[in-house]
């Protein structure tokens, strides 16, 4: 839930760009209608919106004998511009099952406090593959916070298209 966007996320919000633009300079023509096009935008965004979610809990379900609990060390706080402001990517340090030690960026996460430089964050590390991890409360944060938004834009966009002619 913590990396930045994968390709196939980036794919689809190129895509959803791509085809409102030319959605729109061929309306006239009537190529696709507001109905399928209402549509298209509806699974696009609902991918977006459950994608993270579903892998995250297909991995906790699939691999749970897998995780071990341990902790990381947040070491440093980047800030990534965005438009006319920025986010903070946090470098975390941890050490995996067989005592490697790790470097991870976390991307996006959520806490009720702000994190600080220093601070211990408790986690779950894939023994099989040590730079998947889990970051226990913000993780499972995200999944819910993702999965309302994601149903509130549903019903939403569901609206809009029984609203449709």
């Amino acid at each position: 839930m913590h990396n930045d966007f994968s390709k196939d996320e980036k794919f689809v919000m190129i895509f959803i760009c791509i085809f409102g633009i030319a959605y729109r300079i061929f309306e006239k023509y009537k190529f696709i209608s507001g109905k399928t096009a209402i549509l298209i935008i509806i699974i696009s965004a609902e991918y977006l919106f459950f994608n993270r979610t579903i892998k995250f809990l297909s991995d906790l379900k699939m691999n749970h004998d897998n995780f071990y609990r341990t902790v990381c060390t947040i070491k440093d706080i980047k800030h990534m511009p965005v438009g006319k402001g920025f986010y903070p990517v946090y470098i975390v340090h941890y050490t995996d099952f067989d005592k490697n030690h790790h470097i991870k960026e976390i991307h996006s996460s959520f806490s009720v406090k702000k994190w600080k430089t220093g601070e211990q964050l408790n986690i779950r590390v894939n023994r099989n593959n040590p730079d998947k991890i889990i970051i226990d409360f913000s993780d499972l944060s995200l999944a819910v916070i993702m999965s309302i938004m994601g149903i509130i834009f549903a019903i939403i966009l569901f609206e809009i298209y029984t609203h449709i002619n």
